[in-house]
């Protein structure tokens, strides 16, 4: 699978809006409506079995067939069906959710063409009624064929009807009413078109129709859920097939998507969020005077008493959009939140200083939560670039955030990370001693905070790795524990619990931290299967394990998850590095000679994309001197130490391979002075250079057993 961003949508859109050129198709399903309250496939079969187990249509079916939607409505009669339907879309708890809203601001506001759906709810009609607009509305299943009118742009389409008509194709006899004119309607319009493709899960004849296209000229977008991957199906038919132009985009659900895209798009807010009484306005505006001339006597002073009501009421929302919409307070309130919406930080100075010439204190809650999410932001770009400077700046916008609401947990948890990157970053102990404040301070005010929860353990994971101790690493293990049990299961705390398993096992070889740890980040991807860094993590370990059992399937399985990470991703230097240190692995343990090219090549990629990254210089030290082991060449050593010096060079933290490279090149007095700097810095633990075949010719000189003795 190809993976593309949302940044991709975005240009597409804004392109074909700028230049009038045909706009996208975006096809919506089942997934789309759930947090509106309507329920997905799982729940629908559990409502038929409950409903209707006496039925015995449904009370014969083997245990497959009671699992399969298709089976179980292929069971039940037409009305039935119809029955199910109309109670979900009918209920009180079913509300106009995002999606629907901002799609139907797309298809109003002329950004998209086409919107085809299985979904039999009529949410993205009354979606578009909010913006008093009510679009083209096709319903396949009455359609016998296409006149030669064209199919309006701008227009819904129900491709499996609608839950109040005359046909729900959710039947597999039934899916068939559409199977000829469906490839008629995809061809009409499918010209020049960019398709998104958002809450489909695939399983049904839609996706066979949309796979017979050879080719997405205009590119094609699978939206998953959040990071979960797509069914085998949509991945042999669309996404995997070479040549189609089609592309995953992931890591949203879909009103995430939707909110993420209309802030991309820089969209109006919809007034219904933030001028309530000009949307009321609007909807007044499109009801005809109520006129008392020419009416029967008899019903004169009815007109004449409903005139004067209209009249009023018009004037109460025009009051209330005057005192509430315009009031300077009110007025700058909404400007605030459609800032906070789009995560627009470029007025936020002007926000705070307008709001203390207004004496506003009711603002200072939204002027934090921007500047909270202006904190974030720079916080990821100091994650991603490693600069101590974005951090700084995260600092700078939390601390004002605190400063105007000093209980917001979330921002001194926010605090609390910032410093305990910048203890890594640093080797700070002062630092970490920070993160602890912070996430303390978060929890008094949140117990259940858990990003403090998590960052409690990640700060002491951080001091444990900067002084090689185990018992930090015990006691960050404990934190995640108990951060578990507040939240089950959940990703982030189990890749960083693994992570500190990992740390423990590389410090004391105790296998059961490697197996565990293994765990954990199994636990990670089988609830997140696209989480980049638990199959990053798993890939490390997996090595790890390959090296304690010098058994190749290890690594296999390792260089597994690297390939499924860079072929999901963008291409990225670590997971390059880190595949080619595999790969490493596994020719040496099959005492391949021809596999360290494959491996060298990997390396020259990844320092194509960052040609600074001293990891990708230590990893090329070390396949030499793999290699060197398998062919005693000792011109290979040569250029070994040329790659462990020039990363060296780059990251001073980088002296282990170099003194190994000394050691092996006989150079005694370079290899124990690397050395003694790799325990000072605390990068390698004593158990590990023992066990270390790099140091045989030394493991009996009095000056390297001193050493030893001297940091153990």
């Amino acid at each position: 699978m190809k993976h593309r961003s949302i940044e991709d949508i975005v240009y597409i859109i804004e392109n074909a809006k700028k230049n009038n050129l045909p706009k996208p198709i975006i096809l919506i399903g089942a997934g789309v409506s759930i947090t509106a309250g309507i329920p997905g496939t799982n729940s629908i079969v559990e409502k038929i079995l409950e409903d209707f187990s006496e039925k015995p249509s449904i009370r014969n079916l083997d245990e497959a067939g009671k699992k399969d939607y298709y089976t179980l409505m292929d069971a039940l009669s037409a009305d039935e069906r119809r029955g199910i339907f109309s109670f979900y879309n009918n209920h009180d708890r079913v509300k106009i959710n995002l999606s629907h809203i901002y799609l139907a601001q797309l298809l109003i506001e002329d950004y998209v063409d086409f919107v085809f759906t299985p979904n039999f709810d009529d949410l993205l009609i009354k979606a578009c009624a909010l913006f008093n607009k009510i679009p083209p509305i096709y319903d396949l299943s009455n359609l016998n064929d296409f006149t030669t009118t064209d199919f309006q742009k701008g227009s819904i389409t129900y491709l499996h009807g609608q839950h109040h008509g005359q046909w729900l194709l959710n039947a597999k006899g039934e899916l068939a009413k559409t199977k000829d004119i469906l490839p008629k309607l995809f061809n009409r319009v499918c010209n020049k078109r960019t398709w998104i493709i958002v809450g489909y899960s695939g399983s049904d004849e839609i996706l066979d129709e949309i796979s017979k296209f050879e080719s997405f000229d205009n590119d094609l977008y699978w939206v998953t859920n959040k990071n979960t991957e797509p069914i085998e199906k949509v991945k042999q038919n669309l996404l995997d097939v070479e040549l189609k132009n089609a592309f995953t985009v992931s890591g949203y659900d879909s009103d995430a998507f939707f909110l993420e895209l209309h802030s991309g798009l820089n969209l109006e807010t919809p007034q219904i969020f933030n001028k309530p009484f000009s949307f009321i306005k609007t909807m007044m505006l499109k009801i005809k005077d109520i006129e008392e001339y020419g009416r029967e006597e008899k019903y004169l002073e009815k007109f004449v008493f409903l005139g004067e009501r209209l009249d009023k009421s018009k004037e109460m929302v025009e009051k209330a959009i005057l005192i509430l919409e315009n009031e300077p307070v009110n007025k700058l309130e909404q400007e605030i939140l459609e800032a906070i919406a789009k995560n627009d930080f470029s007025k936020a100075e002007e926000f705070l200083k307008k709001s203390k010439v207004l004496n506003a204190i009711i603002l200072n809650e939204p002027i934090a939560n921007l500047y909270h999410n202006w904190g974030n932001h720079f916080y990821q770009l100091g994650k991603e670039k490693r600069s101590k400077n974005e951090y700084l700046k995260s600092l700078e916008k939390y601390k004002i955030a605190i400063e105007l609401s000093p209980n917001s947990s979330p921002t001194y948890s926010g605090i609390g990370n910032v410093w305990s990157q910048l203890g890594e970053l640093d080797s700070s102990l002062s630092s970490f001693k920070m993160a602890f404040t912070f996430h303390r301070k978060s929890l008094e005010l949140k117990p259940n905070n858990l990003s403090a929860l998590s960052g409690i353990g990640t700060t002491k994971f951080g001091i444990a790795k900067m002084n090689l101790d185990s018992s930090l690493y015990l006691e960050s293990i404990e934190d995640f524990k108990t951060a578990s049990v507040w939240f089950p299961n959940n990703p982030t705390i189990n890749l960083n619990w693994g992570a500190s398993l990992f740390n423990l096992y590389k410090l004391t070889k105790v296998e059961d931290y490697l197996f565990e740890c293994i765990e954990k980040f199994k636990i990670t991807i089988k609830v997140n299967p696209s989480y980049r860094d638990g199959l990053n993590n798993l890939g490390l370990a997996l090595n790890e394990l390959g090296l304690l059992k010098k058994e190749n399937i290890f690594f296999e399985q390792s260089i597994e998850y690297f390939k499924k990470l860079i072929s999901n991703n963008p291409i990225n230097a670590i997971y390059l590095n880190n595949l080619a240190t595999s790969l490493a692995n596994l020719a040496t343990n099959k005492q391949e000679v021809k596999m360290f090219e494959e491996c060298v090549e990997l390396i020259k990629e990844s320092l194509k994309i960052n040609p600074d990254y001293s990891d990708t210089f230590g990893t090329w030290g070390y396949a030499l001197i793999s290699k060197f082991h398998l062919t005693k060449d000792n011109s290979i050593l040569n250029q070994a130490l040329d790659k462990c010096i020039k990363a060296f060079q780059l990251d001073s933290t980088k002296t282990y391979d170099l003194s190994c490279v000394y050691a092996l090149l006989n150079e005694k007095s370079n290899a124990l002075n690397f050395l003694e700097r790799s325990f000072r810095n605390k990068i390698v633990s004593i158990n590990h250079v023992l066990s270390d075949k790099d140091w045989e010719s030394l493991l009996s000189d009095p000056d390297f057993i001193n050493l030893t003795k001297q940091f153990q």
